[in-house]
């Protein structure tokens, strides 16, 4: 090399993403589908499982509310008495709908008398708030998202 002459700077690699590939305009393999199908699937998948979960969860948080006053109602009968006072689920239901209740029994004695005695009139005679926070548990579990896996592609 000379001294003093200008050398032109090395060549740069160029990257992946360059080119034909950094300009390509990203596009979505989930919904491939003539137009038509694209507007009826892909649009109820986006909105109506999401709707779903929404009202399963939203459904789920009032109810785990509810059983929280319950709770509440109970502790402060119990305190104020000084002993254990719960509110029944079929005490809480006659209170709201007697005749409901009523019904539902009948069908329940009916239907499935054989689990009647020992399971299902058990349910009816727990307290208001434990039935309450299984149901909110189950139904917020129901509702909510789904992990993506790892590796894997879901529709």
């Amino acid at each position: 090399m000379l001294k003093g002459a200008v050398t032109a700077p090395p060549p740069h690699k160029k990257s992946r993403t360059s080119g034909a590939l950094k300009n390509r305009p990203q596009k979505s393999n989930a919904c491939l589908r003539p137009a038509s199908a694209l507007l009826q699937t892909c649009l109820f998948r986006a909105t109506g499982t999401i709707m779903i979960r929404f009202l399963l969860r939203f459904i789920g948080l009032c109810l785990l509310a509810l059983a929280f006053i319950f709770f509440v109602y109970d502790g402060t009968k119990t305190i104020a008495n000084q002993q254990l006072i719960t509110m029944k689920v079929s005490d809480a239901w006659a209170i709201v709908d007697q005749n409901s209740l009523n019904l539902v029994q009948n069908w329940l004695k009916q239907k499935l008398a054989f689990a009647w005695d020992p399971y299902l009139q058990k349910i009816f005679d727990l307290p208001t708030w434990v039935v309450l926070g299984i149901v909110a548990t189950i139904l917020i579990l129901l509702g909510r998202k789904k992990k993506p896996l790892i590796g894997y592609a879901r529709d």
